[in-house]
């Protein structure tokens, strides 16, 4: 008969113990009054079952508790976007009339390098 695996049974320890099976690999925090650095151990944070039941679970409780507390938002917030301005108009038109042009170019086999510079000075300013 086969011994178990050691990987195998660190993670069936770490999960009847409710740790996380796969940390994040470690942090150092230092004090900022004492200069005393430590090691925290950062959870992974899944929300899986398959990939850590541990903190799966965490996660599944954390989001019950702010359900029970009106975490959640009843209806949609209602997104109404302002209209374009006249300034925000003439800047799509010019960039729709370099891309045509651009096209225009590529189609006929021209270097287009410069064309492309033109397009990027104007979208920065």
């Amino acid at each position: 008969m086969r011994r178990p695996l050691a990987k195998d049974m660190l993670k069936q320890l770490a999960e009847q113990h409710g740790v996380c099976v796969r940390p994040l690999p470690p942090l150092g925090r230092t004090g900022t009054v004492t200069g005393v650095t430590e090691v925290v151990e950062v959870p992974c944070g899944t929300t899986l079952a398959v990939t850590c039941k541990p903190c799966a679970e965490r996660n599944r409780r954390l989001r019950i508790q702010q359900i029970r507390e009106g975490w959640h938002l009843a209806d949609e917030p209602a997104i109404h976007p302002e209209r374009p301005t006249e300034d925000v108009l003439a800047l799509v038109r010019v960039r729709a009339h370099m891309e045509f042009e651009r096209e225009a170019l590529v189609s006929r086999g021209a270097c287009v390098a410069t064309g492309t510079r033109m397009a990027r000075k104007i979208e920065e300013s």
